[in-house]
């Protein structure tokens, strides 16, 4: 999965602003690149047809081991978008360091990071209502993929973003 064309720049500064040490302005960015190695492998491999996980539904206390009428039921199908790309940050801060006596400094930074293309789960075994019926009539008859209680792809739709100070 490791893709070797993307680029990952970064900047950075200092100023001094006085010329004598006691006032700095630092600042830098980048662009970081996130690995996709273990987490699509392992979700592959912990998925059918390599390894079920028979799910037990509508139980109750007293019966809980109660067999599922219809169909068996599979746990989970993991499958993983084919034009999946890396997902990657970028991160900036500006700060300054002000020294106003000999042994005291004053130090303050603005820092943020914003996350694109970032892995997340999309479930496509939704089910298909009918009109006219209720929500525990439908779930189980009509999903797309009879026999499997979920089917998660993995795609890039996440976003992320966080600022502060410092």
């Amino acid at each position: 999965f490791g893709d070797k064309n993307n680029v990952q720049p970064r900047v950075g500064f200092s100023w001094d602003v006085w010329g004598n040490g006691r006032l700095a302005v630092r600042g830098g960015g980048g662009m970081i690149h996130n690995q996709l190695r273990n987490n699509l492998t392992l979700q592959q491999i912990l998925s059918y047809p390599f390894y079920e996980q028979p799910v037990v539904r509508d139980t109750t206390l007293e019966n809980p081991i109660r067999p599922v009428e219809g169909p068996p039921v599979i746990g989970q199908l993991y499958t993983t978008d084919p034009n999946i790309v890396q997902p990657y940050a970028v991160v900036y801060s500006v700060g300054f360091q002000w020294q106003f006596l000999n042994n005291t400094l004053l130090e303050m930074a603005y820092v943020g990071n914003r996350g694109y293309d970032l892995l997340q789960f999309r479930e496509m075994n939704q089910p298909i209502f009918v009109a006219g019926q209720t929500t525990a009539a439908t779930k189980d008859r009509f999903p797309p993929y009879p026999g499997f209680l979920s089917v998660l792809r993995a795609i890039n739709w996440g976003k992320s973003g966080e600022k502060g100070l410092e």
